[in-house]
Formats: structure tokens, sequence, C-alpha cells
């Protein structure tokens, strides 16, 4: 079990500082996420479907088995989690239409999948990595992926100073979640 653990730290933190090396980019930020943490990946799951979801899906995962993975009594999966289906058997799809590729020149990533190619800790720095640019459609850009068409979703936490840790704890937990739902997939 710990060999496990081992392997699965050094595949998830390790892969997105290679990538972004590769690309030229930046040294990412690491995001000091634990997946073992339960009550940080209910958080993660409640943020990411209340700030990801609208646009991206987790859909190699069931609504029913994150709630059983994370210990959320399926009374409140309902009301807290199932924003783009009605059926807790159904996989976390993203809420936009299959024709929507226009709205952003492609379909936004599976952040599963985007977790396992780049890591937790690309997806925490990519959310860190935005700023003001008026020459982009949504008035910002990222230093971690330049020209993105992804809107700054957590924009408002960001320059307030009372909110600047909660900024950091919600996009940690954000990143972690994709990161956790990618090694259960592989279970």
């Amino acid at each position: 079990m710990l060999k496990s653990w081992v392997l699965i730290s050094i595949a998830l933190f390790s892969a997105g500082t290679v990538v972004a090396e590769e690309e030229g980019g930046i040294a990412l930020q690491p995001a000091g996420a634990d997946i073992r943490n339960t009550e940080s990946l209910q958080r993660g799951a409640r943020n990411f479907m209340n700030y990801c979801s609208g646009c991206h899906s987790l859909k190699y995962l069931r609504y029913n088995r994150l709630a059983a993975d994370l210990g959320i009594p399926t009374s409140e999966l309902a009301g807290s989690l199932l924003f783009t289906s009605d059926k807790p058997f159904d996989t976390i799809n993203s809420a936009m239409p299959k024709d929507s590729e226009g709205w952003f020149g492609k379909q936004p990533p599976d952040l599963s999948l985007i977790a396992r190619a780049r890591s937790v800790d690309y997806l925490y720095s990519y959310m860190k990595g935005f700023y003001v640019d008026k020459t982009r459609p949504w008035g910002v850009n990222n230093l971690y992926l330049p020209s993105a068409a992804m809107p700054d979703v957590l924009a408002g936490w960001r320059g307030c100073m009372d909110c600047r840790s909660r900024y950091s704890r919600t996009s940690r937990t954000i990143a972690a979640a994709p990161g956790w739902c990618w090694w259960e997939s592989m279970q």
C-alpha cells in the first residue's frame, strides 16, 4: 500500500513540472494537496461542482462512487453535488452542450485527465496563474497556458486581502479533487 502511495505521489506531483519545463514555462507552485485528506477532498468536490463543472467534466467517475468514497451521504448528494445530472449512477459530465465548441474554440478538457497528464500542481498553478490582460476575450491571460480561452472563475477572491487565503485553499482543493478522481479510476 505504501509503495502505491509513493508511486502515485511521484506521478501526480512530478509530471507537471516536467511538462512545464518542456514547454519553457514557469516552475509550478506546489499545491500541497493530500489525496488522503477526506474533508479536503469533500470541499474540493463541492468547489469543483460549483466553479468547474459548468464547463469541465470528470467523466471517468460516477457521482455515487464519489459520494461513497468520500463519505458523503446519498441524501446530501442531490442537494450538494448533482448539478449536471439527476441520477447518482451517472458519470460527472460537463453542463456544456456538445455543440458548444464555438464558445471557447474547443471543448474544455476533462480535468481528471489533465490531473493525470500534467499533475495536481499544474492545475493549482494554472488556477493561480491568471493575470489581467485587456487584449484577451475574457480580460485575463494565464502564465501557465498563454492565450487560454478559460475565464478566471475565482477572480472575485483574488484582490480581497481577507479572501487570499480562501482563494489559495479553494484552488488547492479544486486541484486535488481531479487528482484523486484520476487515482480512484485506476483502482
